[in-house]
């Protein structure tokens, strides 16, 4: 006789669940082009039958119909390579804008110095309304100028600004030496046998107690260059005066 076996006999076994198959409809991602690729598809399929160039390049016929469309458009436009759209989907967040960008223009058409403080400035003296709701939902009066600034800045660079250096605001630092050089020599050449004592040295300084701009705002493609009155605007002149007891 067998020897009863004290194991409990194995439970029998749940059956397997089958997995929840998704029924619900899956939705195609539309895939979008950057303009390069725009550019260069219609560049090549020129003088194609649409159905041909789109098998040759893998582009829907529907799309591919839209672009030669918006032929004259595309060629046309000169933003980013990578830009997907001619315009973003995104409404301005300025109701003036238009107002604003010809100030923007016009400022530059004479060389002024363009920057977000002069488009605030602008706003405030043009439309004291709106520049009051913008700022009452801020925490405080800083913040509310900083983030001012900030939507300015990219309502330029939107519209076609970049930030650049304005020219001609630096002297080359060799320049300065080689004239410091040349004016001593020249000087020690008429007054170098007369005493220190009867020697002064006066020294004409500019002063800025608001300093020109650093950067500032222009078209792209277009010169930084700004005028003489912008660039000494808040200049006083103070004048030293050193000489040898």
């Amino acid at each position: 006789m067998e020897a009863e076996s004290d194991t409990p006999p194995d439970e029998p076994q749940a059956p397997l669940a089958c997995p929840e198959i998704d029924e619900s409809p899956r939705i195609a991602r539309r895939k979008l082009y950057l303009f390069r690729i725009k550019r260069a598809v219609l560049q090549g399929t020129e003088g194609m039958r649409v159905r041909a160039a789109a098998t040759q390049f893998g582009i829907p016929r529907r799309t591919l119909s839209d672009w030669i469309a918006d032929k004259e458009n595309i060629l046309a436009y000169k933003g980013s390579e990578k830009t997907l759209a001619l315009t973003t989907g995104r409404p301005e967040s300025i109701p003036f804008c238009p107002t604003l960008v010809v100030f923007m223009k016009d400022l530059r058409r004479t060389d002024q110095a363009l920057t977000t403080t002069r488009m605030a400035q602008f706003i405030r003296e043009n439309s004291f309304d709106r520049l009051t709701d913008y700022t009452t939902n801020k925490n405080n009066t800083a913040a509310a100028y900083d983030s001012l600034l900030h939507l300015l800045r990219h309502f330029a660079y939107r519209h076609g600004f970049v930030q650049r250096t304005p020219h001609g605001l630096k002297e080359n630092h060799e320049d300065l030496i080689e004239t410091q050089r040349a004016f001593s020599e020249v000087f020690k050449t008429k007054y170098g046998d007369m005493p220190s004592k009867v020697i002064v040295n006066i020294d004409e300084t500019g002063v800025y107690y608001d300093t020109p701009p650093t950067r500032i705002l222009c078209e792209r493609g277009a010169p930084s260059n700004t005028t003489t009155s912008q660039k000494h605007s808040a200049r006083m002149t103070v004048h030293f005066l050193l000489f040898v007891e």
